[in-house]
């Protein structure tokens, strides 16, 4: 019998799994440090470390080797270490992201010169999403010609002519280039640490845990592990409740399947394995925790099934009558309340010297619970970082341009004459009483100022103003004037020239430029950011390539994009008892305290928005995973979290000023 155990969602993961790997160890002679565990983020294999420390009683004890298997962001891709870093030579470099658009966007453009140089990068992007979906679930565009049935509207037709640049002419060029696409490289080194295992096996255990094993390649590698003679395959909750019935229900032949279920990514996984719910054991648990009833399981296995499923409701007559003792429930008037009420828990938490972890999909509820508990000097991590665009700097940036972009609109040019980071050389006193005299004189009870012309001719009469409005025109010009132009210019000079622009603003006669622009850490890594931008953009320059061309407008899209899609963490000392984190980052983590906020449909959980590329019949025929399968890796994170002993679920009836709808798991719970 394969080593393939389950641990209960009622028990903390990687406590569980770390006392059985030391207990194992001590009874069979073995030495820990020769042991390799695979966890499924970056964060557990963090947490699972200072778990070892405190079961050794805070000794010194070297580990075992910790790697993240799954890593898996927002877009569902997943990162793999290799303890063999020869395998890393073996391939050709990936392709840069940024690379990778330019090019899908010169070639989309190509296909359609209707579209705009804005439209084909947005487009450009998404396609971008589309090959590394395909790619990772190891299908191929060959057959593109058989997935339009002529029935279907023109539109689609259309958009298979598109999706042909992924079969001819993409694909030469990363061969004329020596490079690869991200997540093709990815599967591949997958599949070589597999054949390099094959050949020279691992001198200890190969511990992989807490993975679903929804992605393909990932997938390969749990089976494969199965197998080995020191392998473990630890699976994350598996409910042994379902029946033989409606695991085969789960289990169906692509697309008859319900992808929105919890159990759906490791009923596959079993069932490739050749086994069933009940061939696998539960792990051994050699500590006593304080954990919910086994009744809390069963009744998220019962609301969890589908209408289809040949489940026996008269089993839910079994239930406790304190099943859900232990969980409660919170619904506000408003998201404000709901971040007011879920702050005063943390604080609450902190006085009692509880661990505490908030899971919320939602950025909004996160950054605004983060900033309410800096009233009661509360730091606390937020697991997700902010995106560059959030940054003060960051915002700054796409403000200045926006202006531009905008036609000099009152709005955006007081924008940025209000914003702190503005001098134009001018004192911050003086720059505020020109901007006071400028919103009284020149705009207030004026109408049609559509244009920058008509402010200056206005301001005219305000001598001081209208210098201060001239020196922005001056300043912008060059911009501004590109703006109105077809013309394309290059990417790199088109960013330096942003970036000098945004210097130019920030001017101050008393205080250094980069000591406001670039004042925090947080400032400092996106500063490195852009300057490894700035490298990346000059190389594809030197290329005198024509993906190194793009319009001012396109350039907005371009930047606002990137600096939306990068992610920074700043460095703080945050308090050690207090987290939060989006349910993925949560995974396999313990406290005192869970909360479940922002519990919305179409935020947790989240609702696919429709792909450009594909309709869901298309996905269908072409085998790629449905909408629901984002659906159903939440909803496993959700059983996980409801198992726990202590739950608080929160909701909000209003969301900014708009009704909300309920989520589906908030009011099955809780028999609503």
């Amino acid at each position: 019998m394969a080593n393939i155990f389950n641990i209960s969602p009622r028990y903390p993961f990687l406590e569980v799994l770390a006392s059985y790997i030391l207990k194992t160890a001590k009874d069979k002679n073995l030495n820990i440090a020769d042991d390799i565990i695979l966890l499924p983020t970056r964060r557990a294999c963090r947490h699972i470390k200072e778990v070892f420390l405190k079961l050794s009683g805070g000794n010194a004890v070297i580990l075992p080797t910790i790697l993240p298997l799954g890593d898996i962001d927002e877009d569902g891709l997943a990162f793999l270490d290799y303890e063999n870093e020869n395998l890393l030579t073996e391939l050709p470099p990936a392709i840069s992201k940024i690379k990778r658009n330019l090019i899908l966007s010169t070639l989309i453009k190509e296909k359609n010169h209707d579209l705009t140089e804005e439209q084909a990068y947005s487009l450009a992007v998404d396609l971008a999403h589309l090959m590394d979906t395909v790619e990772m679930e190891e299908l191929s565009f060959n057959n593109l010609q058989y997935l339009v049935p002529e029935e279907y509207s023109e539109h689609w037709q259309e958009t298979l002519e598109f999706l042909k640049i992924v079969t001819s002419e993409y694909p030469k060029i990363l061969e004329e280039n020596n490079v690869m696409n991200p997540i093709d490289r990815k599967v591949r080194l997958i599949k070589k640490q597999i054949e390099y295992w094959k050949q020279n096996p691992p001198k200890g255990r190969v511990f992989a845990a807490g993975s679903t094993g929804s992605l393909v390649p990932i997938s390969y590698m749990l089976r494969f592990i199965s197998k080995m003679e020191n392998g473990f395959l630890i699976l994350p909750g598996l409910d042994k409740n379902i029946s033989d019935a409606d695991f085969e229900i789960l289990t169906s032949d692509y697309p008859k399947v319900n992808q929105n279920h919890p159990q759906y990514g490791l009923l596959k996984l079993i069932k490739g394995l050749g086994l069933k719910i009940s061939d696998i054991p539960n792990l051994p648990v050699y500590n006593e925790y304080d954990i919910a009833d086994s009744d809390r399981e069963l009744l998220a296995s019962h609301i969890m099934l589908s209408s289809d499923m040949n489940d026996d409701w008269s089993n839910l007559s079994k239930l406790k009558d304190n099943v859900l003792s232990g969980v409660s429930e919170l619904t506000l008037d408003t998201d404000s309340d709901e971040v007011f009420a879920i702050a005063g828990l943390l604080r609450k938490a902190v006085f009692e010297n509880k661990k505490a972890l908030l899971i919320t999909p939602d950025r909004k509820i996160a950054k605004s619970v983060a900033n309410e508990l800096k009233r009661w000097n509360i730091i606390v991590d937020d697991s997700a970082g902010i995106p560059a665009s959030d940054t003060v700097t960051g915002n700054y940036l796409i403000l200045v341009l926006k202006m531009i972009y905008d036609d000099f609109s009152p709005y955006s040019i007081l924008a940025v004459l209000k914003h702190k980071y503005t001098h134009l050389g001018y004192t911050h006193e003086r720059l505020e009483e020109l901007t006071e005299l400028f919103e009284k004189k020149v705009l207030r009870g004026k109408i049609s100022l559509n244009s920058f012309d008509k402010i200056l001719a206005i301001a005219s009469d305000y001598k001081d103003v209208y210098e201060m409005l001239l020196k922005i025109k001056t300043l912008c010009s060059d911009i501004y004037s590109k703006m109105l132009d077809p013309q394309k210019y290059s990417l790199h000079d088109l960013l330096q020239s942003h970036l000098k622009l945004v210097e130019d603003f920030v001017s101050s006669p008393y205080e250094n430029t980069n000591n406001i622009l670039w004042n925090t850490d947080l400032h400092n890594d996106l500063s490195t950011e852009l300057s490894s931008l700035l490298s990346s953009l000059n190389d594809i320059k030197n290329e005198n390539s024509i993906i190194d061309k793009m319009t001012v407008n396109a350039y907005f899209v371009f930047i606002s994009n990137y600096l939306l899609s990068l992610s920074l963490r700043p460095k703080i000392n945050s308090h050690p008892n207090i987290a939060i984190m989006n349910s993925i980052e949560a995974r396999l983590l313990s406290a005192d305290i869970y909360i479940m906020a922002g519990l919305n449909e179409d935020t947790f959980p989240r609702i696919s928005s429709d792909d450009p590329w594909m309709s869901r019949p298309m996905k269908a025929k072409f085998k790629l995973p449905l909408p629901e399968r984002k659906v159903g890796l939440s909803s496993h994170d959700f059983v996980e979290f409801f198992c726990k002993k202590n739950v608080i679920m929160t909701h909000a009836t209003k969301v900014d000023g708009t009704n909300s709808i309920t989520s589906r798991w908030y009011s099955s719970m809780l028999g609503r």
